[in-house]
């Protein structure tokens, strides 16, 4: 189970968070199941430092996403694969993290010791057919910094792009109150993303953490939803997390500053984050342990 503030299909306003959020801790205390480490079917896994901002897509992002998915749809159609379901209400997602203690498939340390930073690109669907089918889709190779992590996650079939990043993390007291500020420019010769968050900690709506008390101290990490890479497109794999996170619902509060510029080699993702009809909705803070299990 993961925690999710986004609009409800069939419905034409927005699902209010608190409720849902406060009614999904309860049901995660008895229906989150444990997930032990095989040591087989490890993908990939590190520590992040987090920020995730979700904006609702105007019509051309829609359909830009759409276009994404009727590709990878044709090679899971040959694959025998369940289909993917894209809704045009679901959020884009944009994550930016620096990865400690990145490991490969193996699971082996790099060589490389320095963190990993990171971008992807990303919405939410549904796999046609399936129960509780809902998987996020990663739209197109991530921007990141660490070779070392590229050359063994290309070898498995999910390549990502070189590129540069500079970051600036601020967490400081502010009376009373504490401030957060991040900023991230991200390059390389075909693409440039700049993301910024400020906001103090009173602007936060909810804080949460997954998975409960019960998994943590089982297995560690639980498993929170199934992801698809466009790169790996007839393949679906488990995403395992332990997480603390801060949910920033009210994006429009004076003391909250975000701002998300992008400009990408791929027409379609460029398409999605410059449509001037998409409306910012979310932002989250989190910092997670994560890993990735092949099925």
């Amino acid at each position: 189970m993961v925690i999710e503030v986004r609009r409800t299909k069939g419905t034409q306003g927005f699902v209010c968070a608190i409720g849902i959020v406060a009614l999904l801790f309860l049901v995660a205390a008895t229906s989150v199941s444990a997930q032990c480490s095989d040591p087989s079917k490890h993908f990939r896994s590190g520590v992040w430092k987090q920020w995730v901002y979700w904006t609702l897509p105007g019509p051309s992002a829609s359909a830009a996403v759409q276009r994404i998915i009727t590709e990878m749809n044709q090679a899971r159609a040959a694959a025998g694969q369940p289909l993917i379901v894209f809704d045009p209400q679901e959020p884009l997602i944009l994550g930016i993290y620096e990865e400690n203690n990145p490991r490969g498939p193996d699971g082996s340390n790099l060589i490389d010791r320095r963190p990993n930073q990171e971008v992807f690109f990303a919405t939410f669907a549904e796999l046609d057919g399936a129960l509780n089918g809902e998987v996020v889709v990663f739209l197109t190779d991530n921007l990141r910094s660490n070779a070392e992590l590229t050359a063994k996650l290309t070898a498995a079939g999910v390549p990502g792009r070189a590129a540069v990043f500079g970051r600036t993390m601020k967490f400081d007291l502010a009376g009373s109150d504490s401030a957060v500020s991040a900023k991230w420019v991200v390059s390389n010769e075909s693409d440039r993303v700049r993301f910024s968050a400020q906001y103090l900690s009173s602007a936060i709506t909810v804080r949460s953490r997954f998975p409960g008390a019960a998994t943590y101290l089982n297995c560690n990490l639980g498993h929170s939803i199934d992801v698809v890479f466009r790169s790996l497109p007839t393949e679906t794999l488990a995403f395992l997390e332990r997480n603390q996170s801060a949910y920033l619902l009210d994006l429009a509060r004076k003391d909250v500053e975000v701002d998300l510029k992008v400009r990408h080699h791929d027409p379609d993702i460029d398409a999605m984050f410059n449509d001037p009809a998409n409306r910012p909705y979310l932002l989250i803070e989190l910092d997670r342990v994560v890993r990735f299990e092949r099925h």
